[in-house]
């Protein structure tokens, strides 16, 4: 998981368009740690798409293949927090990932011991033998979003960069970043920092949660935030 070409192998692996139709289309296929709509989300250069082939020249180059297939432990949960459909989904990457000589073994937890797992870091003890944690992410804030992932000395338990990502280029727009206090600046370099991480395929990123929610019809001035706080305060009752 060191090498660059293994992790953009990955994310060129999962068919995100045949999970989303798995999910009634209640997701959007991911294409970095935020939405293409976003004033952060940049021009990274490399795209993230469902290129099986080319992932597998990948994963050749870095000596894995049919002969010696890539084994990788992944700690998952059965539900929890804003998490859709997890097994379902987690069986279907397996699949996916499957087709191009990865084996994946689930190491399956109960929600808050993943939680607790992903608060101790990739090299705490109880985490020995785990390549890969996966569970849902949000991005309300930059901090959580963006900086706190990426950023070398935001390690648990200062920050969320579970697996010790480390490269200099993002730790110096990580650092600019938290001293940047002019928002349209701020974005501009938020936007450079999370081209820099698609670019290194520093997660294996996989759908965006569309947040679909059911309302009897009585219920009126809801107004869907694309988000895990809503604003309930219009709303009131016929």
């Amino acid at each position: 998981m060191h090498d660059v070409r293994v992790r953009k192998a990955l994310n060129l692996a999962i068919d995100r368009d045949g999970l989303v139709e798995l999910l009634g289309g209640t997701a959007l296929a991911a294409k970095g740690m935020v939405a293409p709509s976003s004033p952060w989300f940049g021009k990274p250069t490399f795209d993230i798409k469902y290129d099986p082939d080319q992932a597998k020249k990948l994963l050749a180059e870095a000596g894995y293949g049919p002969n010696k297939p890539l084994e990788l432990l992944v700690a998952i949960s059965t539900a929890g927090s804003g998490q859709m459909q997890p097994l379902p989904m987690n069986d279907f990457i397996q699949q996916s990932l499957e087709a191009v000589n990865v084996k994946v073994k689930f190491q399956v937890l109960e929600w808050e011991a993943l939680r607790h797992r992903r608060m101790e870091g990739a090299l705490n003890p109880d985490n020995k033998g785990v390549d890969a944690i996966n569970n849902s992410w949000g991005y309300t804030d930059p901090d959580n979003g963006l900086i706190n992932t990426s950023w070398s000395n935001m390690r648990p338990p200062q920050g969320y960069n579970w697996g010790g990502f480390s490269d200099p280029v993002t730790d110096q727009l990580a650092q600019k970043a938290k001293t940047t206090f002019d928002p349209e600046a701020q974005d501009k370099v938020l936007a450079q920092l999370h081209s820099r991480i698609v670019d290194q395929a520093m997660w294996v990123w996989i759908v965006h949660d569309l947040n679909p929610r059911a309302l009897a019809p009585k219920v009126k001035g809801y107004v869907e935030a694309q988000s895990w706080f809503q604003d309930l305060t219009p709303v009131y009752v016929e």
